[in-house]
């Protein structure tokens, strides 16, 4: 179905432009495999909303976005293995950059209509910011969609509602929705698994033991908790998404819904344990044990101690709400709205971040957030027909994509700190010199020695004969003791 001017459709709310058929004889639709056939009698009616529709210009925009960010994603994989080998620091930075925009681009999730492009780029930084850079929805998805019942039939899915299927969440099973996530779990899983093996057969051989020791330091407040954290919100959200499609009836269906449960139990014992943790360890032994939690945080106020739980908490809020209120769209709006101002007074009064600039990106960070939460209540229907709606779309783009640039020059900037330029700057022709003195007395085999030194007379001949010009060096014996002598003369 073409339209000639797509961008016009649906562009408001109240209500949205439909679609409407009527069979005008009977049709009959014969299914080969299930041998079923199905009539529509003459004069049967449906209609369907239609949703927004982007411009030519912008399905050709869109297109070459996905095209770039497909790039992207394959070079992302090597580049951040490097990055992980070689500069440890560089890649908490980024992690800690991509956690900062996550409460930012987690609103493409709030259900309101973004028109123009802004909302599909938004979605499309929101894999990045979830880590899905393994593109599972060509290899890993495709296997899932050939799941069947009992009876053989193709099962049938869908999504929660059409901002989650925008966002990447296109099914009601975990499985399907996880992505590159589903990987990295299986992968941290099974680590899990070698360590409590190597555990058990540490007495078999002390090699074992070692094993299970090194993994014990690696996994439990390290790679463990640094996991939980990037991966909490596409965790929690789609494990929410699962509960409202309790099925059993395949393998993949029984896997989702049971992980979901078992997902929601493990990020509630993770926040209680990790503020736990942080309330009866002392900071020095927190630190070399489990950095994660407290990695660039100030430690010295309350509220800089208990960040991370605080901000793990404030993730829970928002899921749970983008999920369950999902047809309140102005109920999502206030409470995301208190959140936000909520941890804009906490990061002013507890400054929880020991650098400056960090506590002024957060805020920074916050405040166009705030902005941006503004730019969709002038969206709502409860504020009448918005006859601009294309323009606040696009101003709320240029929002998104300043705030994700001003980001990416303060990384840039730490890590340009991190480099010593004076060291590849400096001159490296410049010779120590050591400053001698004179010593107080003669050494006593001083007048038997003598030494060798280079002359201080270099001739030159001239060109004869079409010969070069020739260097030569003398040598001289010289006697020590008379040069002591005339030293101290």
């Amino acid at each position: 179905m073409q339209f000639d001017s797509p961008q016009s459709i649906s562009l408001y709310e109240d209500p949205r432009d439909w679609v409407s058929i009527r069979t005008v004889k009977d049709v009959i639709i014969q299914i080969e495999r299930n041998e079923t056939t199905y009539i529509i009698s003459k004069g049967t009616k449906s209609s369907v909303e239609v949703p927004s529709q982007l411009s030519v210009e912008g399905v050709m925009l869109m297109q070459k976005i996905k095209d770039i960010a497909s790039s992207v994603q394959i070079a992302v994989i090597p580049g951040s293995i490097l990055v992980n080998l070689f500069l440890q620091m560089a890649l908490n930075l980024i992690w800690s950059m991509l956690n900062d925009l996550s409460f930012l681009i987690n609103m493409t999730l709030i259900s309101i209509t973004i028109p123009g492009v802004a909302q599909p780029i938004m979605n499309i930084v929101l894999q990045f910011i979830y880590l899905d850079i393994l593109q599972t929805d060509k290899w890993l998805i495709p296997f899932f969609q050939k799941d069947r019942d009992d009876e053989g039939n193709l099962i049938e899915d869908e999504p929660l509602s059409e901002y989650f299927e925008q966002s990447g969440f296109q099914s009601m099973l975990m499985f399907k929705n996880l992505g590159s996530t589903l990987i990295f779990s299986l992968i941290l899983i099974n680590l899990y698994v070698f360590y409590m093996l190597s555990s058990g057969l540490g007495f078999i051989h002390t090699a074992f033991s070692k094993v299970a020791e090194k993994l014990e330091n690696k996994l439990f407040w390290n790679s463990g908790a640094r996991f939980l954290i990037q991966q909490f919100q596409p965790l929690l959200v789609t494990s929410l998404i699962n509960l409202y499609s309790l099925k059993f009836n395949t393998v993949v269906a029984f896997a989702s819904t049971a992980c979901s449960f078992g997902t929601i139990v493990v990020l509630t014992v993770g926040i209680i344990k990790m503020a736990e943790t942080l309330k009866s360890t002392p900071i020095d032994q927190i630190q070399r044990k489990s950095a994660p939690i407290v990695e660039g945080i100030n430690t010295k106020t309350a509220i800089g101690r208990y960040w991370m739980p605080i901000t793990l908490v404030k993730w829970a809020i928002l899921s749970v709400t983008l999920v369950t209120l999902r047809n309140y769209p102005v109920m999502q709006l206030s409470i995301v709205s208190f959140l936000s101002f909520t941890s804009q007074i906490l990061l002013i009064k507890g400054k929880p971040f020991s650098s400056p600039l960090e506590n002024n990106m957060s805020l920074f960070n916050e405040l166009m957030a705030s902005l941006y939460l503004y730019g969709l209540f002038t969206l709502t229907d409860s504020m009448g027909r918005n006859l601009v709606k294309e323009e606040c779309g696009v101003i709320m783009l240029m929002l998104v994509v300043y705030t994700i640039i001003a980001n990416i020059l303060k990384v840039l900037y730490q890590l340009s700190s991190l480099i010593n330029f004076k060291r590849f700057f400096s001159p490296t022709n410049k010779k120590p010199t050591v400053p001698m003195k004179p010593l107080n007395n003669t050494p006593n085999n001083m007048s038997n020695t003598s030494m060798v030194t280079q002359s201080d007379v270099l001739e030159a001949s001239r060109i004869e004969g079409g010969k070069k010009p020739e260097a030569r060096v003398e040598a001289r014996k010289v006697d020590l003791a008379q040069r002591w002598a005339d030293f101290k003369y």
